[in-house]
């Protein structure tokens, strides 16, 4: 859907956050996946880094699988 209408560089480094996201949600992973991932991990932030200052970088991912979402929808205070 993005192929052509955002720059290659940016295509390939979301490309590859979706695969990294669509591994890591499925109901069964194997151990083999998991640690693919990691090297695609690694990779995502090494190309991440070239495209976009470290200030981008933040951790805010909402996903959803067939039973809702996953996490807590609050937080307590201890």
């Amino acid at each position: 859907m993005l192929y052509g209408v955002i720059p290659d560089a940016e295509f390939k480094i979301f490309a590859l956050f979706s695969d990294i996201i669509s591994n890591l949600t499925k109901p069964m992973i194997k151990e083999e996946v998991i640690k693919k991932c990691g090297q695609f991990i690694d990779k995502f932030m090494n190309e991440f880094n070239k495209l976009y200052p470290t200030d981008m970088q933040r951790y805010n991912v909402h996903v959803e699988n067939s039973m809702g979402i996953i996490g807590p929808k609050k937080v307590e205070k201890l």
